[in-house]
Formats: structure tokens, sequence, C-alpha cells
């Protein structure tokens, strides 16, 4: 006997797999901050180029995605304002130290949190400087991939890096952000904690290099970090850690937490 089909079950399962799909766009989107083209996308979620083009116009409908240029497709404004909404509380209780960071730096100041095992850029205050630098807000990157993801890791033990490293995916992997040696990971974040900042090459952003602190709060973790173009960093990486650090045990004097507490 035939099984009856229910057309409203049909058109519920497809909607549920085109909002899969678009899912998948935003979140590789949200990876590969510089933007991607068509076919990047296609190519990377395993889709129809005409599928893609389809949710993308969607999406951009609506502003989750904006698209400028060959190359140019990238989160959009609703998407971003989205994300910045829902770390209102973090955001602001942390704008008048971002302000002072960048104030005293003439840098840009990035704040960051972890998502699972990927960093979130949820609020930047952008440099006056001619030469500046201006990541997107909610580009994701693996933990491990920044200064500010590193900075994040070493708030956690030795264990705890562990189990978030473990929800990691196949798919989180690329040649840019290769699955990394555990071991070689923990040492440098060992470092890391005795220095108090980390500092690594923006493998996002070429020509880059970034320093980053982390704080613990009473409203989540959260990095603080200076991306900064790699010769004006080399010329002045003694007085933004100085500086970093500073406001790092201000911060945590503000929020109430110990100035010399151990991870």
């Amino acid at each position: 006997m035939n099984e009856v089909v229910n057309p409203k079950d049909e058109e519920k399962n497809g909607n549920v797999q085109a909002l899969i799909k678009a899912v998948n766009i935003l979140n590789l989107l949200g990876k590969n901050s510089e933007g991607m083209s068509l076919g990047e996308i296609a190519q990377q979620i395993d889709l129809p180029r005409s599928t893609v083009q389809r949710l993308v116009n969607t999406l951009e409908s609506v502003q989750y995605i904006r698209v400028e240029g060959e190359r140019g497709i990238s989160l959009g404004s609703a998407l971003l304002r989205l994300i910045s909404s829902s770390h209102s509380e973090l955001i602001s209780i942390t704008r008048t130290w971002l302000r002072h960071i960048k104030d005293d730096t003439n840098e840009t100041v990035v704040l960051s949190i972890n998502s699972r095992s990927q960093l979130l850029i949820i609020n930047r205050l952008i440099s006056d400087r001619e030469l500046q630098v201006t990541p997107r807000l909610g580009a994701n990157i693996p933990l491990y991939g920044s200064a500010a993801g590193l900075a994040l890791l070493s708030l956690e033990s030795d264990e705890q890096i562990i189990e978030i490293l473990k929800s990691e995916t196949v798919q989180d992997y690329s040649s840019e952000y290769p699955k990394p040696n555990i071991l070689a990971l923990l040492e440098k974040i060992h470092l890391i904690q005795d220095k108090g900042f980390a500092i690594s090459d923006d493998i996002s952003l070429e020509g880059i290099m970034t320093i980053a602190i982390a704080i613990k709060s009473i409203v989540g973790n959260f990095a603080i970090s200076l991306p900064v173009p790699t010769v004006r960093f080399q010329k002045n990486c003694d007085q933004y850690s100085e500086q970093l650090l500073q406001y790092k045990q201000r911060i945590e004097m503000e929020l109430g937490l110990d100035k010399k507490t151990t991870y």
C-alpha cells in the first residue's frame, strides 16, 4: 500500500532544508571575513551554484548578507546588529574601557568572546589613523587562530582547553587553520598565562599583527585586542603590552575580580 504524503509535510521539510542551507552559508561567511565569491561558497558547502544564488538573494533581501563585487559576499548589517544586541550588556560594560584604550594607543580596539571553539567579534572601535585595521563584526575563526582566541583559552585549565578543542569538527579546519597539535598549543598557552597577554600574526588579515588580553568577568570571559599593521606593531610592541596589562588589571579590579587570579 502506497503511503500518502501530506503536501504540508513536504513543504515543511523543504523549508527546514532551506533554513539549514542558509545557516551553513552564514557560518561559512563568518569564518571568511574578507568575503567570498558565489563559486567558493557553492564549492565549500557542496551545493549547486543556482541554489546558492537563490539563498544569497534571499539573505541579501533581509540584510543578513551583503554583496559587493565579484568576491564580496559577506555578513550583512542586520545580522551584525543582531549579534551585537545579544551581547549588549557586555558591550555596554566595556564601552568606556575600549574608548580609553583606543585613545591611549591610537589603534583599533576589538572586543571578542568565544562561541563554542570559535572567536566571535562583537564590538570594535576603529583607529583614526590613516593606516588602520577594520575587523568585521561577527567574524568567526578558531580560537587557536588568533591572539584574542589564544588569550581566551589561557583563562582555562588544560582539561577545559582540550574539551573546547574537542568540539571542533572537520569542517572547522582549513588550509589557513589546520588542526592544531595539542601539546604545542598547550605549551604556547602556558607562556601566555605567564605573560598575561598573547601575540600572534593575524592569519585572516595579511600584514597585521595582534596583541590581546583576556578578562574573566561576571558577564562571561572576553578578550580585548589591538590589530595593528606589522610595521607599526614592531616599533611599539612593548608599549602596547604594557598598556594592555595595565588596563587588564584595572578592568579586573572594577569588575570585582582578583588581579592575581590563577588559571
